[in-house]
Parts: structure tokens; sequence; C-alpha cells
């Protein structure tokens, strides 16, 4: 039964489900970026280990040549382990013209995150003590 005469109040359904709609693709919008910001956050503190992990290797490395003598090897690949992740390593070290006290050597770090290899690479030198400093 219908009555004339009296103003409704309230909202139609069509209002309620379109005002969830939007509020449902703003939600949804806002969601996806803190997964990504999350995602970003996570791959910058692996890459910041993984840097760490190198600047520990390659300090290890050039104070074994002048301190110690030791030559780094021609290869050598490893693993380095993080607080989190493992990582793996491989040098190669060449003998820098004209000079044999003098090395580059190269490095890559590599790991896997979320199915995907990731890596970085530095180069660096490693000097032996020379005669007349020993």
């Amino acid at each position: 039964m219908l009555q004339t005469g009296k103003s409704q109040t309230g909202f139609t359904l069509m209002e309620v489900i379109l005002s969830v709609m939007i509020l449902s693709v703003g939600l949804i919008a806002v969601n996806q970026t803190l997964l990504r910001s999350l995602s970003i956050l996570h791959f910058s503190e692996t890459r910041f280990e993984a840097n760490r992990l190198a600047e520990n290797k390659i300090w290890e490395i050039q104070d074994a040549a002048l301190h110690h003598g030791k030559a780094p090897q021609r290869k050598e690949e490893g693993v380095l382990l993080g607080a989190r992740k493992t990582f793996s390593y491989q040098l190669q070290a060449l003998t820098v013209r004209g000079s044999d006290f003098l090395y580059e050597i190269r490095m890559a770090i590599h790991w896997l995150e979320a199915g995907k290899e990731n890596g970085l690479s530095r180069s660096f030198y490693a000097r032996l003590p020379t005669p007349a400093q020993s």
C-alpha cells in the first residue's frame, strides 16, 4: 500500500550500492599502494644488507693483501650469510698491467627474492705491500 503525501527520507538501495562500490575501489587503491611500498622497503633492506656484506668482504680482501701480503685468488665463489637471506658471490682478480703489487677485483653478489634473481656488482683494488714497505 502506497501512502501519498508523506515525504520519504533515507537512501535508496542503488545509492547505497554505488557508495559501497566507490569506497571499495578507493580502499583497494590504498591497499595496493601500501603493499607496493612494503615490497620496495623489503627490497631496499635486502640490497642494503648485500652492500654491507660486500663492503665487509672487500675490507677482508684488502686487509689480507696489504697487512698480511696475501694475494687475492684469481677466481673465488662463496656464500655470504645475511640476517634474513643468503647471498652468493663471485670474485675475479686481475693483476693491473705494469704492477706486480696491485690487483683489480670484480665482485658480483646475487640473491633470490620473490622467485627473481637480483644482484649488484663492485670493482675495487687491493694492493700488496711493495718490497720497500715489507
